[in-house]
């Protein structure tokens, strides 16, 4: 599974919040190491969690990535299941329609019924916003948006020792960051999510790590999962067009975490390269 260019090289391109240091506390194929643990699940329900709340919607990072990494699941027999609140109403509503449950802002008491009911074997967070020490759900700017933030992180909590579990984040109060929660407050000066994940992928934006698994499951399976550019594009068309927003500019433009929208493209192509490479050899 070697390579001269690592995945884990190609989705943190373009570095910003100090991810360097975080990746030093991590194993060198963090992401290969999530990959690989996810494919050997048995096949059954895979909650995939997102959506973070910015400027009265949620961000077009995240949900990018859970969209595509659904559909890759259901590629590999998985029953993909994307769990996510009000704020992202729609935005799964897609071509193929991804089947989406919606939990209220407020209150856990159905959490552990929900778990019960689908009894995942899996859970992936895509840059889903977690709990801090003080219990509450914060930006990147430290603003406390727990009022707008549904408590998702709970079914982390509540998740037996079975049930793999993978944080995906760029900045430090994602769900799975509690692994990272020392070097966090220390190097980064933020108030770190404290959900701890089994494997943590850490990547320039969270869609690009969802784009990681996806090229190390191509990869595993010898199956094409991951996603063109020109799929990706008309995505980001259609939840901008339901309000979503640039996480850091705050714009409802073509843009996430205030990338050129042209990163992606350079990143999704440089993946597919490698996968491809591979898959030859």
């Amino acid at each position: 599974m070697s390579h001269p260019i690592k995945i884990e090289d190609v989705i943190l391109k373009h570095p910003r919040r100090g991810l360097s240091t975080l990746r030093q506390s991590l194993g060198l194929d963090f992401c290969y190491d999530a990959a690989k643990s996810l494919f050997a699940c048995s096949r059954g329900v895979v909650f995939i969690i997102t959506g973070f709340y910015a400027n009265g919607v949620a961000e077009t990072d995240g949900p990018v990535g859970a969209y595509f990494l659904a559909n890759a699941l259901q590629k590999l027999a998985f029953r993909p299941l994307i769990v996510t609140d009000p704020f992202c109403r729609d935005f799964f509503s897609y071509k193929p329609e991804t089947e989406t449950l919606y939990m209220p802002l407020e209150g856990t008491a159905p959490y552990l019924e929900v778990l019960n009911r689908y009894n995942p074997v899996c859970l992936i967070a895509v840059e889903r916003c977690g709990r801090n020490a003080d219990l509450k759900y914060c930006n990147v700017k430290n603003t406390d948006i727990s009022e707008f933030t549904a408590p998702l992180d709970e079914f982390f909590i509540l998740a037996n020792n079975t049930t793999l579990t993978i944080g995906i984040g760029d900045g430090g109060n994602e769900i799975g960051m509690g692994n990272l929660r020392r070097v966090i407050a220390e190097k980064l000066h933020i108030s770190p999510c404290i959900i701890d994940t089994k494997h943590t992928v850490i990547a320039t934006t969270s869609n690009w790590g969802a784009y990681g698994l996806m090229a190390y499951l191509t990869m595993l399976s010898n199956l094409s999962l991951l996603p063109d550019f020109s799929d990706v594009d008309p995505y980001l068309d259609h939840i901008l067009s339901l309000g979503s927003v640039d996480g850091i500019t705050g714009s409802n433009s073509k843009s996430v975490d205030g990338l050129d929208w042209t990163t992606e493209k350079e990143v999704l192509d440089e993946l597919k390269k490698i996968t491809q490479q591979t898959r030859r050899e």
